[in-house]
């Protein structure tokens, strides 16, 4: 297991992504990866999917996006959960390289966070998020 990986989990403990339904996150660890920056199409190949999956890329700020944002009329609590998506997304670009999301799906959604360590491992977080 890459030490990064309870990093990741610590950081993420208790958060939910927020979409039609709200799912927590959980850790991945792809191990030693031939694709350091994986394409959807490559993705799905070491997930053992159908080639046929919907399956995009997106930027990892844009994916948080929602969750990041502050307002002055938010709650001290939603305020809090924020701070706590930003130095996760922090963590992500500090620690990893070539950081990305791939979106798996269309209604039902599996969302990875992908990275790549300095020994060539392929890590991050997963969550699902419903969209109709």
């Amino acid at each position: 297991m890459d030490p990064i990986l309870p990093e990741l989990q610590a950081a993420a403990a208790g958060l939910l992504f927020r979409s039609e339904s709200d799912y927590p996150f959980e850790t991945v660890d792809l191990g030693r990866a031939k694709y350091l920056e994986p394409t959807p199409a490559q993705l799905l190949e070491m997930l053992d999917l159908p080639v046929g999956t919907p399956a995009r890329t997106v930027d990892l700020a844009y994916f948080l996006r929602n969750m990041t944002r502050t307002s002055p009329e938010q709650s001290p609590a939603m305020q809090e959960e924020a701070a706590r998506f930003q130095a996760l997304e922090r963590l992500f670009v500090e620690r990893l390289a070539h950081v990305q999301v791939i979106r798996l799906g269309e209604v039902q959604v599996e969302a990875f966070l992908l990275g790549s360590t300095p020994t060539g491992r392929l890590v991050g977080l997963k969550t699902r998020l419903v969209e109709t």
